[in-house]
C-alpha cells in the first residue's frame, strides 16, 4: 500500500451552535489545522442548521444522532455547563476525544 506523509483530517463534531460553537466551526477547524468538521450539534435545530450550513455539513438535535452518522473522532462542546458531564460521558462512551470549552462543572 502507499504510504501518505499527510493523515486524512480529524473529523470533528460541533456541539453548540452559539458565537463560541460558531467560533471554533468557521475559524479553529478546517484545513490549516488537519481537522473536517463533519456535523453541527445543537437543541436549538435552525441555530444548528444555520451553522452547519456554513461549514458544509450536516446538523443535528442530538449528539447521538451525530455520532451515529457522521463517526467523529473528536467533539468539540461549546454549551453551558450544566449541560457539559452528559456530553462529556457520551462522546468518550463513543471512543471519541473531546475538547470541553469550559471547565467540566
Amino acid at each position: 500500500p502507499k504510504l501518505s506523509l499527510f493523515a486524512p483530517p480529524l473529523r470533528v463534531a460541533v456541539v453548540g451552535a452559539g458565537a463560541i460553537g460558531g467560533e471554533f466551526a468557521l475559524r479553529h477547524f478546517g484545513r490549516l489545522t488537519g481537522t473536517s468538521v463533519v456535523g453541527v450539534v445543537d437543541c436549538n435545530e435552525a441555530a444548528a442548521r444555520s451553522l452547519a450550513s456554513s461549514v458544509g455539513c450536516p446538523s443535528f438535535t442530538s449528539l447521538r444522532e451525530a455520532l451515529e452518522a457522521c463517526d467523529p473522532e473528536l467533539i468539540y462542546i461549546g454549551t453551558p455547563p450544566s449541560t457539559h458531564r452528559e456530553l462529556v460521558e457520551a462522546s468518550l462512551a463513543a471512543d471519541c476525544h473531546v475538547l470541553l470549552e469550559k471547565p467540566l462543572a
